[in-house]
């Protein structure tokens, strides 16, 4: 007999890769660094393929600085929304002001009751493109558990699964909410930074949108900024990790996506692997020049 989960896992990945359009929520900590402002503008500009709900403003850093750092994202996704025509009506949400890491249980936010109100009342899946730490995300599994089965998580979250420990950036911003993701059985496409390491690219390649619309235009400058803050080195790469989110639904031939057991994320920070564990899908491999060549593209259009 089919094990049900199993059959979720598999009708969410079919769901990929088929041509419906998907109603998406992107939960972003834009302004940390540069990959989110790009993957958020991806996402936008592929409206024939998902239609962007909301976008949740993800904490990020050490616990003393989430709720100062969280109202500092929630201001750049405003900003990247401004200079895109047409998505400046896209509601946006304040995230959680610290860590399950302190509180032990439920952050209540603005972010996390937008994500259980959004899956409550759609008639079909959602999907959440995790970007940041997973604070918001579950919390709103912890306050309604029944949104698990009418969304998948797209998160962008933990190491090569056999390190000798779990360092991997979003994860360690909230190591508890990454455990509760990863326990809760929601449907889960796991993109671990060995596979999204891929997306790397240069001053050039990041650039060539300047002058070409408003949006573009931000972009360029970001990355010169970033460019600056690490001493102008020639040659110089930045990995736009956050495009492989919205690439998974905007270009699923891009990614090689398989079903395997999800890990235990153990209190000693391993990744603990458990063939009796219910199923995910993993994000395996990417096609760089593939999503290069269709998030410009894209942005290029705009909306």
């Amino acid at each position: 007999m089919t094990n049900p989960r199993d059959a979720l896992i598999k009708s969410v990945l079919d769901d990929i890769h088929s041509d419906r359009v998907k109603k998406v929520i992107i939960d972003t900590d834009a302004g940390c660094e540069i990959d989110d402002q790009f993957a958020i503008l991806y996402a936008l500009c592929a409206g024939d393929k998902m239609d962007v709900l909301s976008i949740n403003a993800a904490p990020v850093g050490v616990p003393e600085d989430f709720e100062e750092n969280m109202l500092m994202v929630y201001e750049e996704i405003n900003r990247v929304l401004g200079k895109l025509r047409g998505a400046e009506n896209i509601p946006v949400y304040h995230g959680g002001r610290v860590p399950i890491e302190v509180t032990g249980d439920i952050v209540h936010s603005p972010a996390a009751d937008n994500i259980v109100k959004t899956v409550m009342e759609s008639d079909e899946r959602i999907y959440v493109l995790g970007l940041g730490g997973a604070t918001n995300i579950a919390s709103a599994l912890l306050t309604q558990p029944k949104i698990a089965d009418k969304m998948c998580v797209i998160w962008l979250g933990t190491d090569y699964l056999f390190r000798d420990e779990m360092k991997e950036f979003n994860l360690s911003m909230d190591y508890a909410a990454g455990q509760i993701l990863l326990s809760s059985g929601c449907p889960l496409v796991l993109c671990t930074d060995y596979a999204v390491a891929a997306l790397e690219s240069n001053l050039e390649e990041l650039t060539q949108l300047d002058g070409v619309n408003p949006h573009g235009t931000y972009l360029a400058e970001i990355a010169r900024e970033y460019h600056g803050y690490d001493g102008y080195p020639v040659p110089w790469k930045r990995t736009i990790w956050d495009f492989a989110a919205p690439a998974i639904l905007a270009l699923p031939e891009s990614a090689t996506l398989e079903i395997m057991p999800t890990p235990l994320l153990t209190d000693d920070r391993k990744a603990a692997i458990d063939k009796t564990r219910h199923k995910m899908i993993m994000l395996m491999r990417l096609e760089r020049d593939m999503i290069y060549k269709d998030s410009f593209d894209r942005m290029r259009k705009g909306r």
